[in-house]
């Protein structure tokens, strides 16, 4: 991994991982999962709470899988931002894939990504620079992070907040 203050002067930027919100397991393929009705409505919840605390991306990047394209637009409603879409944000992508995704966004002061597990528990470990830790996201589930410098420990996790109370911090 690198480290890249040097390549990117314009950090510390806010990343906010974003999982997808509960999917039905009834679908031909992984890729094409659909949110379920209580899918919607953990995503509409998380949505209000960014919008209760003030919180707007400057970009938004998600997954191609379909349950995570569905989980952006419905949080992009109130900013009508263009959505990026990346196979870094895949169920498998690598910690390495994510890194280069995140340079992409370093010119930026708020980053929204929208994903998948086991990527974004794995990051959320990485970010933080402890292995042993065990936090996780369950469906719609929110990360924040300032990011310093791109790699192993380079965030400071701000929170972690889980559907149904966008409110308590799991940290």
């Amino acid at each position: 991994m690198w480290n890249s203050r040097l390549s990117h002067p314009e950090l510390p930027v806010q990343i906010l991982l974003m999982r997808h919100g509960s999917a039905a397991w009834d679908a031909p393929t992984d890729e094409l999962r659909p949110l379920t009705e209580r899918g919607e409505l953990e995503v509409a919840s998380a949505g209000e709470y960014l919008k209760r605390m003030g919180w707007i991306p400057d970009a938004i990047c998600r997954s191609p899988f379909l349950r995570a394209r569905q989980t952006a637009d419905i949080l992009n409603q109130p900013w009508r931002l263009a959505i990026e879409e990346s196979v870094a944000l895949t169920p498998e992508a690598s910690l390495a894939q994510l890194e280069t995704l995140l340079g992409n966004y370093a010119s930026f002061e708020r980053v929204l990504l929208v994903g998948h597990n086991p990527l974004f528990s794995n990051a959320f470990n990485y970010l933080c620079g402890d292995a042993n830790t065990r936090w996780g996201l369950q469906p719609a589930s929110q990360a924040l992070f300032v990011i310093d410098i791109i790699g192993q420990a380079c965030g400071t996790a701000l929170s972690l907040r889980h559907f149904p109370s966008y409110e308590s911090n799991a940290l």
